[in-house]
């Protein structure tokens, strides 16, 4: 009798193992709805990093810089267009980089806080494209430029198959891509992006795809009045809810360069900055 309840056992595990590995996933998930609320907090951090700064006239200055940028909001979708955010209100609660430079034996700290912070921001898409504006508030000088270059809600569905798959596939990610990971302010994305669906796994209390992406990129970054030259490459981890298609968390560790001509205290400087990166994003839902 206890061989036979044993050999049933084992089948039924049998068939239960098969199963798991023949399910299957939808990673693009859910379309974005009309009310759904987040908090989402993003940080990333250069420590070490190498600076050098070209004035020109053959005056040239090196140095490091230690740098931690720290971005904090709450978004809500107002308008659904399919599977596009039409329109998005976003409060700003923190938006700030911290700095530890040394050159020439000079060290400086500064902490540039973004003029947009404790505002809402009101998103549009229009048929000339994204707009941004205040709710409810004009905006200072300052302020125009930063929703000049406010990142646009970019759908993250490119980023994922368009069918369903198992534990295990394997994918490349197109370039076009990438604004979703950089930002919308990138242009001429180009390189290679891999993904891997690892497993799944239980984290803030939800069944998430725990996914891996390697990515080897260049792009050109629109930064207030300069566009300069940026490549990235390193390993990206998520941890994307199976029941809404969020990105609970994610963390990155790679390298980061941008170069280009910036201007610092009115003149022209030829930059170029670059060393390791580290970040980490959270994503929660807020219940209603």
């Amino acid at each position: 009798m206890f061989a036979r309840i044993l050999a049933i056992s084992l089948a039924v595990a049998g068939c239960s193992v098969a199963s798991a590995a023949d399910e299957t996933y939808d990673l693009r998930g859910p379309a974005p709805m009309k009310g759904q609320k987040s908090r989402d907090v993003l940080t990333f951090t250069m420590k070490n990093a190498s600076i050098s700064l070209d004035l020109g006239n053959d005056v040239k200055f090196d140095g490091k810089v230690d740098m931690t940028t720290v971005t904090e909001t709450e978004d809500e979708i107002l308008a659904v267009d399919g599977r596009k955010v039409t329109k998005l209100r976003t409060k700003i609660i923190k938006d700030e980089a911290k700095r530890k430079t040394t050159i020439a034996g000079d060290t400086t700290d500064e902490t540039d806080k973004k003029a947009l912070v404790g505002e809402i921001v009101f998103s549009e898409l229009t048929k000339d494209g994204w707009k941004h504006s205040l709710e409810d508030a004009t905006p200072s000088d300052k302020q125009k430029k930063e929703l000049k270059d406010f990142d646009n809600p970019e759908s993250d569905d490119d980023l994922y198959p368009a069918e369903k798959i198992k534990v295990g596939h394997e994918w490349n990610i197109d370039p076009s891509a990438f604004k979703k990971v950089l930002g919308s302010n990138i242009s001429d994305a180009k390189g290679t992006g891999k993904a891997k669906f690892l497993r799944i796994e239980k984290y803030a209390d939800e069944e998430c795809a725990v996914l891996e992406m390697d990515l080897d990129v260049t792009a050109k970054l629109k930064q207030e009045d300069s566009l300069l030259d940026v490549a990235i490459k390193g390993k990206v981890k998520i941890y994307r809810s199976i029941a809404s298609a969020i990105d609970l968390k994610f963390n990155i560790d790679g390298t980061a360069k941008f170069s280009g001509t910036v201007e610092e205290d009115g003149m022209k400087v030829n930059m170029t900055f670059g060393g390791k990166m580290v970040g980490e994003g959270t994503s929660k839902v807020i219940k209603k």
